[in-house]
């Protein structure tokens, strides 16, 4: 039997039909001795024969004998020592059968199974296989969700694998070069292309030296990365070293041929590279023997991308709809995610063509569609922002074809279905937070779940902050892996067993155009940018209008933009540079908006990518030479489906919280080497404003984090005089300073991966500071920055600032902003008011600048606050009481006075 097992082995990667051969006599004679676990062992083998040949029927066949044989002689392989290893060894080429066949959801089960039974390896002496099941089964799982495009979640688990084989198997190189490789597959993805080759190349010597066979996929990636950074010749290099390791039935040989097609595309040889994908859609085609599936479709995209590439839109298009029909009728994920890719492309094509706008409207609402079904099923945030990311353009293929389509038609319809992909592409994490948040207030889930929930998250949130601060070790590592883990499972179990909780989250309804005209007064308006990369479409209306405008993105928009970005934050610019810029911009971005018939007196702003680093209020109209601050009020949303969700909720509670932290310019702070520098100003500021609101100050050193946390919650209006610092490699770790307290280091900090699980329920919250409304600028989510955080735990509004501020305007203008809103104006009008009482105090000095005052922002429900103080009509009319009430005394005195003296 011995003799046999090795012929069959020695013929696996050689020759197909001897290793059957033998596998097939083992398997007949060991029914005949009733040799179970030699019939156990012919099968294994006919798998990894059926597995490396991608014969599929064949190993479906295997493995429901494997089944069979399992169920009917359960007692025999129970009995034995190694029956661990038989039930790893089904669990893996079931799971490995799914992985081929594009069932994810299916190959996920036999995977776990694995992780599940071997998790805690013992010191038998078979511990050694268990822990390359273990590691086997963490990479398919981490490969799954980097094809699911769920490529955060794949790094997470391929990094927890190459420490598992550090520690565990440090001997197995092979095993640890593979996941290297595959790390690199995702890099490669999100076009870190450099990182991607080191990876590869630290070990291909090795690969070539000890696996040959399996080094083609490693050089293709290889190319793949030369290709896209234009490294053409270094391509060509290990092309033709991949093409000298292939024989003549590789597997990989449908892969060589799209990498080469690659390349040639990228040389602008459209012939050559067409001529190639064709090979490689052959090779594909009798792998998959003429069945449907995503490697086909895959191609047929890549050709369809060619052919758009060179103006063959109709091709491009025939191309499109070939791969469509090869997955359309199986969603799986894997599937639904490379559908929207090809809606994508097709859209676009469409519209390049002409005369396509309702074909390309027919191919965004598909694509739309699949997106709402497939957010659910990524569970981390920095996926989903990839998955926004990637699907973009289809918003953007969507609006150039309704503006054609409303040019043509004058027809609202196109305006109405304009504002829905907006709303869809605005603000998809922050609205599905704020949703999870009201779904379990409705939902009626157990509150053992939601604190083992909300215990999950701030354990992730702790380990997370001690990696960051440095304290990078295995251990801290594998500790977070495990409780993220956990974290989507028990998300997941939520899910799965509260439908109502589910439903709520995953709400992609977004608020209809007539509701949202319906939230706006007389003479207000809501502009709502979409920033695309070949246009900005703009959407302007009022409570009985609508405008629907296009502007070309040039070069030049662009600079300006960042050039106004840079000199408006700079108090040493030049006011009448800062001022031309100003001018440009109104005349680029809102004067083909705003109407000429319309009287205004409130703007809401939703802007959209670069527009976000815009301080509206500072753009002057060149027809009367005035910021725009001088003749409305501006306050900023993220989406209008979010302004709806803020109007729902009344606050009622004005009471003010306030801090002025104090700092000696030696705070102890790892995170962020630099020193926190005084601000002299702060504590005046708080004593300020506490003069219009009733409330409670904390400053110096009574300003601590632990203050803050503690009394929150019974505040309805919270200001934060302090620093802020933002973290540009990690942003979850910027964070608001407050005074240390102690020697422990950073127990002052608040971070933003801290607000997250901070509830608060304040009408407005003030960040008089530093910077805080910045942070990474995201697709469709806008800054990620502190401010935006405080929206995740219940806040209504926010007011932030959009660069460092002078802390002696800031006390200036915060303290006229609540006198303001002390006297019951709106939020967005008493920051106006601020912002022109201080320009007119100023008019004539260097404060004039921009840089001193347009950074402050007002963002969210600006309606007016319920003032804990006396209103001052109240005062007015108490005082005239008082007056009369003084008068008619004199009066009745002297009366009485006359009255006596007539007497005598």
């Amino acid at each position: 039997m011995d003799y046999l097992f090795n012929k069959g082995y020695e013929h696996l990667y050689s020759n197909k039909d001897s290793a059957l051969f033998y596998f097939e006599k083992i398997h007949t004679l060991a029914v005949s001795e009733e040799d179970w676990s030699s019939v156990a062992d012919a099968l294994t083998g006919k798998n990894w024969l059926a597995e490396y040949e991608n014969d599929l029927r064949a190993l479906n066949k295997n493995l429901a004998v494997i089944d069979s044989l399992f169920t009917t002689q359960t007692s025999y392989f129970e009995s034995l020592p190694e029956y661990i290893l038989y039930k790893n060894d089904l669990f893996y080429h079931k799971g490995q059968y799914y992985f081929l066949i594009n069932d994810f959801e299916k190959a996920r089960i036999e995977f776990n199974k694995i992780l599940e039974i071997n998790i805690e390896p013992d010191n038998s002496e078979y511990s050694g296989e268990k822990l390359k099941f273990i590691s086997t089964a963490y990479s398919y799982l981490a490969k799954m969700y980097a094809d699911e495009g769920k490529l955060n979640l794949a790094t997470n688990y391929y990094e927890r694998n190459i420490r598992f084989l550090k520690h565990n198997l440090s001997d197995d190189k092979i095993s640890l070069y593979e996941n290297y490789d595959l790390l690199a597959e995702v890099l490669k993805r999100k076009k870190l292309y450099k990182e991607a080759n080191a990876y590869l190349l630290k070990d291909l010597d090795y690969v070539l030296q000890h696996q040959e066979e399996f080094a083609i996929p490693k050089i293709l990636n290889i190319v793949q990365n030369h290709t896209q950074l234009a490294q053409i010749d270094s391509a060509e290099i290990y092309l033709n070293m991949a093409k000298n390791l292939l024989k003549q039935n590789s597997p990989s040989l449908s892969s060589y041929y799209q990498v080469s097609a690659e390349t040639h595309q990228h040389k602008n040889e459209y012939e050559k590279a067409l001529n190639d994908y064709e090979k490689a859609l052959q090779y594909s085609e009798e792998k998959w023997e003429r069945d449907k599936n995503w490697e086909t479709a895959h191609i047929l995209n890549k050709i369809g991308l060619l052919h758009s590439r060179f103006k063959q839109s109709r091709k491009a298009i025939e191309a499109y709809d070939l791969a469509l029909e090869e997955i359309l009728d199986r969603p799986t994920e894997i599937n639904k995610h490379k559908i929207i890719q090809i809606l994508n492309n097709k859209s676009s094509a469409l519209n390049k063509m002409g005369n396509q706008s309702a074909a390309t409207l027919k191919s965004v609402e598909m694509g739309m569609a699949l997106l709402d079904s497939l957010k659910p099923t990524f569970k981390t945030n920095s996926d989903k922002l990839l998955l926004i990311e990637e699907v973009f353009p289809l918003f953007e293929s969507g609006l150039k074809a309704t503006f054609s389509l409303f040019n043509e038609t004058k027809n609202d319809i196109y305006i109405e279905r304009a504002f829905q992909y907006f709303e869809k592409s605005k603000s998809v994490l922050l609205m599905e937070t704020l949703l999870a948040s009201k779904a379990t207030e409705f939902a009626q889930i157990p509150p053992e779940l939601l604190n083992d929930e909300k215990q999950l998250k701030a354990e992730i949130t702790q380990v997370e902050k001690q990696l960051n601060l440095g304290q990078e070790n295995s251990t801290l590592q594998n500790r977070l892996f495990t409780l993220k883990n956990n974290h989507r499972n028990l998300i997941s179990k939520i899910e799965k067993d509260y439908p109502k909780y589910y439903d709520l989250k995953y709400n992609s309804e977004v608020i209809e155009l007539p509701e949202v005209q319906q939230l706006l007064a007389t003479k207000e308006a809501l502009i709502s940018y979409f920033y695309g990369d070949e246009s900005i479409y703009a959407l302007f209306f009022t409570r009985d209008t609508k405008f629907f405008g296009r502007i070309p993105i040039t070069e030049d928009l662009f600079e300006e933009i960042l050039e106004f970005k840079n000199l408006i934050a700079n108090s040493k610019s030049e006011l009448n540079k800062v001022q031309q810029l100003a001018k440009s911009l109104h005349r680029q971005i809102l004067k083909p908006i705003l109407s000429k018939n319309e009287e205004l007196e409130k703007l809401i702003i939703i802007p959209d990518g670069p527009l976000n680093y815009i301080p509206f209020g500072a753009l002057i109209d060149e027809s009367s030479n005035s910021y725009l601050i001088e003749d409305v009020s501006i306050s900023y949303i993220n989406s209008a489906t979010l302004l709806h969700q803020l109007s729902d909720d009344s606050i009622e509670n004005s009471k003010l919280l306030a801090f002025a932290p104090t700092f000696d310019g030696n705070s102890k702070v790892d995170v962020e080497r630099s020193e926190l520098l005084p601000l002299p100003h702060n504590k005046t500021e708080v004593n300020k404003i506490l003069q219009s609101f009733e409330g409670k100050r904390f400053v110096d050193q009574e300003a601590t984090l632990q203050h803050f946390k503690e009394e929150l919650n019974d505040y309805g209006l919270l200001h934060l005089a302090t620093h802020a610092v933002f973290d540009d490699a990690f942003p979850e770790y910027s964070y608001l300073a407050f005074t240390q307290s102690g020697d422990e280091i950073n127990n002052n900090l608040l971070f933003t991966a801290d607000l997250y699980n901070l509830r608060t329920k304040a009408n407005l919250i003030t960040l008089s500071a530093c910077e805080t409304n910045i942070g990474p600028l995201k697709k469709g989510e806008g800054f990620l920055g502190l401010s935006r955080a405080f929206f995740y735990g219940g806040a209504q509004s926010i007011s932030s600032t959009l660069w460092k501020i002078n802390d002696a305007a800031s006390s200036d203008i915060m303290n006229q902003f609540y006198k303001e809103l002390s006297l019951g104006k709106s939020k967005d009008e008493a920051l106006r008011q601020a912002k022109l009482h201080f320009l007119q105090n100023n008019a004539d000095n260097a404060r004039a600048h921009p840089y001193y005052w347009a950074g402050y922002i007002i963002t969210g429900n600006t309606t007016p606050l319920k003032t804990s103080v006396i209103e001052p009509w109240v005062w007015y009319a108490g005082i005239g009481l008082l007056l009369l009430l003084l008068i008619v005394y004199l009066y009745f005195k002297r009366f009485k006075a006359t009255s006596i003296q007539g007497i005598n």
